[in-house]
């Protein structure tokens, strides 16, 4: 794999998430994260320092291979839009799993959560997704 700078990690994010939602009660976007990192392994205090959210908020870590199986095919049912769709998110999450290591999924709060997808670069910056689910 050609070593790429974060910057252009971050463009192929952008680009990559373009037009490509969170599927919930409602549909939310995925914004590109990108955090300063000492290398140390991401922890719910480091979601904490970098979101800024309250202490006591509830934090649960999901395995990134829990939340992503690209081996899981499109329901028969899609339709032609549908699986463009689920292409692009395929696609996403792809690209994570290709250029992040120790990716995890951080959901914040409740009701309204806030979803980190989260690994760490070679040098120890932490990059990924945040997006949103409604969960009533």
């Amino acid at each position: 794999m050609a070593h790429q700078t974060n910057d252009s990690l971050v463009e192929m994010l952008k680009q990559a998430t373009e037009g490509v939602f969170y599927t919930s009660e409602s549909d939310y976007p995925f914004e590109v994260i990108h955090w300063e990192g000492n290398g140390e392994p991401i922890t719910a205090k480091t979601i904490i320092e970098k979101t800024g959210i309250q202490e006591d908020t509830p934090i649960e870590v999901i395995d990134f291979a829990e939340f992503f199986n690209p081996e899981i095919p499109d329901p028969d049912w899609y339709e032609v839009e549908e699986k463009a769709e689920a292409a692009r998110y395929k696609n996403l999450m792809g690209i994570l799993n290709n250029h992040l290591s120790n990716i995890n999924v951080y959901r914040l709060g409740e009701i309204e959560i806030d979803i980190y997808i989260l690994g760490q670069l070679e040098c120890g910056d932490i990059m990924g997704l945040a997006t949103k689910s409604i969960e009533t």
